[in-house]
């Protein structure tokens, strides 16, 4: 597929593209670290967990991917899409941001590889996050169709 930005290639349109590629590539990560899925100390419910999740993720990342580059016109599947990433990012980083809050005697295992504080993953993933929010509001200002705002609840 030809990237050029005459053919209706935006910055917006890729940013949004490269958070659905992170949302696959990271459930690939979750199946293949050991630190996850192949731990063979976890739990078998914990494991469960992480391969739903992984699975969520990927079939989200995928079935993005395919929104922005087959069907990217102007509508509602456009706007909801466009959104996917932000949306399991900010979920992803609230639910770190309650499990370092609860007491606990062992730290979550990222703590080890920590950048200021912050471990090496969850850097990655709120830089996702930026990423991803700016190819929304990027894309939103090229996308001149009706759009479905997350803001303006008239439209429920």
């Amino acid at each position: 597929m030809n990237l050029s930005f005459s053919d209706g290639w935006q910055v917006g349109r890729i940013l949004v593209l490269l958070g659905h590629l992170s949302l696959f590539a990271f459930a690939i990560y979750l199946l293949f670290d050991k630190h996850h899925f192949l731990n063979a100390d976890w739990h078998i419910h914990a494991q469960f967990h992480v391969l739903w999740t992984a699975l969520m993720m990927s079939i989200l990342g995928a079935s993005g991917m395919f929104v922005v580059l087959h069907r990217w016109q102007t509508g509602t599947t456009r706007s909801i899409f466009r959104w996917i990433p932000v949306f399991v990012w900010a979920s992803y980083l609230i639910g770190q941001l309650i499990m370092a809050l609860l007491p606990s005697e062992e730290p979550l295992f990222q703590a080890r590889d920590l950048v200021g504080g912050i471990g090496y993953s969850d850097l990655l993933i709120v830089v996702m996050l930026i990423l991803s929010y700016l190819g929304v509001l990027l894309d939103t200002q090229t996308d001149k169709g009706p759009h479905f705002h997350f803001t303006n609840f008239s439209s429920f």
